[in-house]
């Protein structure tokens, strides 16, 4: 990804897995319970409110949670679930990494996982590709990294030590220290201090500035078992099994002083930190504190959901994330040429393998329904909020919001192209050599072309319909079925068309000429690229007039036909660009990048996935959706006021690909 944007974006969140319950921590607490696996997440953002915002279930039971960056970890027996935390603070596209042996403590930093399992500790890089390992002579309790390239290793013998990862292929401990033969309940760190808690009341401080020379500079028994350490600037919030809490003033790490204690009470499953408050999780509710000069005041209790018994919990603040990145991923597994539509809830879309899929804004699937055979055209979606899109099994299927399929219409050859759709009827466009017109499943009429139609089916407001062929003509029908013109090109028909509002029809050919031509067939212009024209028209509030070529140009006209401006990729271009309300102007090139420019043609942003883009964008306000043919559907972050009031400003017209045109 380049170039970018910062929005900043922070959510207070509580995960609670629950009936068997657990919460996302840095500790696991998995023997407080037989099986957790069920994750609720609560929005505490507003603590006087608290709202549900999803309750996940796990494949199986939870042994520890991380969240790091967007990324949350359910660490499981043998394998770690990795779901995306979106801006909403829910979670999705979950993907699963197994290993070969049971995962006793888990941590990530950056791109690098860290995996302890009995006397071993493994490195992996972010796909789950071996990075290196390192046998130890005694069992490893827990592994939490200090920064990319050390990583704390606490031992169940209560040693403590530190593994340098400089050369992640081969890790080497370079320090372990003794305590007393005492087992380590918890520890964390400063930049320049960690500190640890034992079974038997030990604390101790351990200067670390000199991270492969670390020395200990306090030790002291002035706990009974203790069960969590929190740093919090100069402060360290000590917490025991008997439900006091104690506060160390630790400015001075040589010479810690404590400041205050305080009981919580002995039915206190954790306490968990943010900013300045204290969340203290009881089995009625999650009491909230307000910390102020080293002292607790009450606030308020947030009511746990029924049935739900809280035990552990961690803030997710969500880091600033670039305009430009991706949000979110889901894999279909098969390549997507089928441009992604909206119906202002959700999103549909097909791939190659045959399969139209629905997900939730958020990325989550709704479902999917598989036809025969390949689908390569962008979905409709019509008046009745019915999703129809045709299949190469020579059906077209009419699918209702809920995936329940009410209708399939047979032609005789491949549908490869989008319909075109007003009120009840629909116009398919076949191989067969037909164009059919279709009411209520029954066909009202079909006519035979020449050739086999290559755009997409443009509908007018009185029911004419227009299409280019492989032939090079371009036809007009009337709602009766009547040829009202031909307009030949000589040349195959290579692009879909687009409108301006003004009863014009712009598309391309393969022989590289751009048309215009009105609504009675005559020509206004062509221009001449010198080269094939590959993709769709679009025409926006601008003025524009764009399309790309197989040289890899996207080429900006006005509607006169002249030049612009034009902009170099790296790959041929099929994907019809789309334009926001700023002028922004989204479309996907053969090199692999999702484009982003500004209204003068210069580059905003490019993310580059591992396949092919023939999509036309999908612009939302708060995200870009565009599918790949490496078989993923991506949203990438952004911020506009939506999709252009242009005549003509995406694949199809608008947002659900079945805009008529306009006088």
């Amino acid at each position: 990804m380049d170039g970018g944007i910062e929005v900043k974006k922070a959510l207070t969140v509580f995960l609670i897995i629950y009936a068997t319950i657990i919460i996302f921590s840095i500790s696991a607490v998995s023997a407080f319970f037989e099986k957790p696996d069920k994750v609720t997440i609560v929005d505490i953002s507003n603590p006087s409110n608290p709202q549900i915002l999803q309750v996940l279930k796990s494949d199986s039971e939870v042994n520890d949670t991380i969240v790091y960056g967007r990324l949350t970890y359910i660490v499981q027996k043998d394998k770690v679930e990795i779901l995306t935390i979106n801006d909403s603070g829910t979670l999705s596209n979950k993907i699963v990494k197994k290993v070969p042996y049971n995962i006793e403590s888990f941590d990530v930093y950056e791109n690098m996982y860290a995996i302890s399992y009995n006397k071993a500790l493994f490195l992996y890089d972010s796909s789950f590709n071996p990075l290196g390992s390192l046998s130890l002579k005694k069992s490893i309790k827990t592994v939490k990294f200090y920064d990319k390239n050390h990583i704390f290793v606490v031992f169940d013998s209560g040693d403590i030590g530190m593994v340098e990862t400089y050369k992640p292929t081969d890790p080497r401990l370079v320090w372990r220290l003794e305590v007393r033969k005492d087992k380590i309940n918890d520890f964390t760190f400063s930049k320049e201090n960690a500190f640890v808690v034992c079974q038997n009341g030990v604390f101790f401080v351990i200067d670390i500035s000199d991270i492969v020379h670390p020395k200990v500079v306090y030790y002291s028994l002035i706990f009974e078992s203790p069960i969590k350490v929190i740093v919090k600037n100069n402060e360290l919030l000590i917490y025991d099994k008997y439900g006091d809490l104690s506060f160390l003033d630790v400015s001075d790490p040589f010479q810690p002083k404590l400041v205050y204690r305080t009981n919580l009470g002995s039915d206190t499953n954790d306490i968990f930190l943010f900013k300045n408050f204290l969340y203290v999780s009881k089995s009625n509710g999650i009491f909230v504190y307000n910390i102020e000069d080293h002292k607790l005041s009450y606030e308020h209790v947030i009511p746990l959901p029924t049935g739900a018994y809280f035990a552990k919990a961690v803030n997710i603040e969500i880091p600033p994330q670039k305009i430009g990145s991706v949000l979110w991923s889901f894999n279909t597994g098969s390549e997507i040429r089928s441009s992604p539509t909206y119906d202002g809830d959700n999103i549909y879309f097909a791939s190659i393998n045959g399969s139209v899929y629905s997900l939730e804004k958020s990325g989550s699937f709704r479902w999917s329904y598989k036809t025969r055979f390949l689908i390569n055209s962008p979905i409709v979606i019509d008046d009745f909020g019915r999703i129809i899109v045709g299949s190469w099994d020579d059906y077209v299927y009419v699918i209702e919001p809920s995936g329940k399929v009410v209708e399939r219409i047979k032609t005789s050859g491949d549908v490869t192209k989008p319909v075109g759709v007003t009120g009840s009827r629909i116009y398919i466009s076949s191989e067969d050599g037909n164009i059919y017109a279709v009411e209520n499943g029954e066909i009202v009429w079909k006519k035979s072309i020449d050739g086999w139609v290559t755009t997409n089916i443009v509908v007018d407001k009185e029911g004419v319909i227009y299409f280019g062929t492989s032939s090079g003509k371009l036809y007009a029908y009337s709602y009766s079925g009547n040829l009202l013109w031909i307009f030949n090109t000589s040349s195959w028909i290579s692009t879909y068309i687009g409108t301006d509002g003004n009863g014009n029809l712009y598309f391309g050919t393969a022989s590289g000429f751009l048309y215009k031509i009105n609504h009675n067939g005559t020509l206004v212009w062509k221009y001449s690229t010198g080269i094939g024209i590959t993709s769709g028209v679009t025409i926006d509030s601008f003025g524009r007039v764009l399309f790309g070529t197989k040289d890899g140009a996207l080429i900006c006209l006005d509607r006169k036909g002249n030049f612009m401006w034009s902009y170099e990729t790296q790959g041929e271009i099929h994907s019809i660009p789309s334009v926001s309300k700023e002028g922004f102007v989204y479309f996907g090139s053969n090199d692999s990048y999702l484009y982003s420019l500004n209204l003068d043609g210069t580059l905003r942003w490019k993310i580059r996935t591992d396949g092919r883009i023939y999509t036309s964008p999908l612009i939302l306000k708060d995200m870009v959706i565009f599918g790949s043919s490496n078989g993923k559907i991506y949203a990438a972050n952004e911020k506009t006021n939506g999709l252009d009031d242009g005549p003509w400003p995406i694949c199809c017209g608008n947002e659900r690909h079945n805009k008529l045109m306009d006088f």
